[in-house]
């Protein structure tokens, strides 16, 4: 009987033996398990915020492009009324310059027929004025 005990009582202790590495491997995988899990979710976390922050760049170069694309409507029109306001003293300059030839004979008491030819091209200017104004008019309603 004593041998049964001891052989049972062997036994035993074999299957603690077991037992105890068994609940080893177990809390090993279990770790793993959970590590694996923590990096996933890390990523996922890492995946959300670069989106978040990836949105947020695409807004930020969305409203930059707009800045700009208004700045280049702003620059041309104004480049638009620098062109006009420089035909316009042109014209002036222009006219000017016919006066003191006009003022210059009158004084000399000599008459020479003067170029009236700054007329036609004041005309065809302000058709183009209004063209142009037209233009304008229909970019900014873009």
């Amino acid at each position: 009987m004593k041998d049964v005990f001891e052989s049972t009582e062997s036994e035993l202790d074999e299957l603690e033996k077991q037992n105890e590495l068994l609940k080893d491997q177990l809390l090993e995988a279990s770790l793993k398990h959970d590590v694996e899990l923590c990096v996933l979710i890390n990523h996922e976390c890492v995946d959300k915020i670069l989106n978040a922050e990836l949105e947020k760049v695409k807004k930020k170069s969305f409203e930059i492009q707009e800045d700009l694309q208004a700045r280049i409507k702003f620059l041309e029109k104004y480049v638009q009324r620098c062109k006009k306001q420089s035909v316009d003293f042109q014209l002036k300059l222009q006219h000017e310059k016919q006066k003191q030839k006009w003022d210059s004979t009158s004084k000399n008491k000599i008459t020479i027929p003067l170029d009236y030819s700054w007329i036609s091209k004041m005309e065809k200017l302000e058709d183009e004025n209004v063209s142009l104004d037209f233009t304008v008019q229909s970019l900014i309603k873009e």
